[in-house]
């Protein structure tokens, strides 16, 4: 979260209360990730969590989400939070991986395909549009959308500050795959890996993450990308050399399509 944080740049707030940490992203408020808060343990009262979390955002009327993360504790698995389960929250467990010089194990992209930053506009609507119909199926496309909308804006900014790029992987000019990098100071973080469906299982994610890695990695000495801890990217970021960094948990509940009909 807080190399997540460096990314959201001064549009981010973190505020200390007691128990735990606040991030609020005004200018992003569909952002679910970006307007959370943070336990200093894992919250097991969902009542007096979700009162907190109204509380805090109060003065968001934008956020019309609830999230909480925090480090996962042994004990941590879905059963333990079945009343937020019930209660419509999915929960989640991510795992941070990094990588330095020294581990990665490069790859490269199949032959035939082009790696390059994005740049025109049927680039970035390409990208929403794989992001999209690769999103969780719990959310809504038109919501989806805007939340895409904002973070364009945001990693455009990254962009022209010098930060990064979000590259796409291109046959001829259809995006293939897709991902971001952007690095400051000692660290780099990994956005928004996807790859097309007709395109996956043909190396494309290995290749495209290998060859940032190695830009990441000529300008910062660490990188970290973070996943579902049960996704089977996992793998193949390990096998490029990432290594286990820590664990974190959430719960997040937004209104269903049908919850705002």
């Amino acid at each position: 979260v807080l190399s997540e944080r460096k990314l959201l740049g001064e549009q981010a707030r973190l505020n200390r209360n007691a128990g735990y940490w606040q991030l609020a992203t005004p200018a992003q408020p569909d952002f679910f990730f970006g307007n959370l808060l943070l336990p200093d343990q894992a919250p097991l009262q969902r009542e007096a969590w979700e009162a907190r979390f109204d509380a805090a955002f109060a003065g968001h009327p934008g956020v019309q989400h609830r999230t909480l993360l925090w480090a996962m504790e042994d004990e941590d698995c879905a059963a333990r939070y079945q009343p937020w389960l019930d209660a419509g929250y999915q929960y989640m467990e991510t795992v941070a991986l990094l990588l330095t010089r020294d581990s990665l194990r490069p790859t490269r992209l199949p032959a035939g395909y082009t790696l390059r930053p994005l740049a025109s506009d049927d680039d970035w609507q390409q990208w929403a549009s794989l992001l999209a119909a690769s999103r969780d199926p719990g959310h809504n496309e038109a919501s989806y959308r805007r939340f895409l909308g904002g973070l364009k804006q945001r990693y455009q900014q990254l962009d022209h500050n010098g930060h990064g790029h979000i590259w796409g992987v291109f046959a001829d000019t259809q995006l293939m795959a897709c991902a971001g990098l952007f690095a400051w100071q000692s660290l780099g973080r990994f956005q928004m890996v996807a790859t097309a469906p007709q395109a996956r299982r043909l190396g494309l994610a290995s290749g495209l993450v290998s060859a940032l890695a190695e830009w990441g990695l000529a300008r910062v000495p660490r990188l970290v990308i973070v996943a579902d801890a049960h996704y089977h990217a996992i793998d193949l970021y390990r096998k490029l050399g990432f290594v286990h960094a820590s664990r974190e948990a959430s719960l997040c509940w937004w209104p269903r399509p049908a919850e705002t009909a």
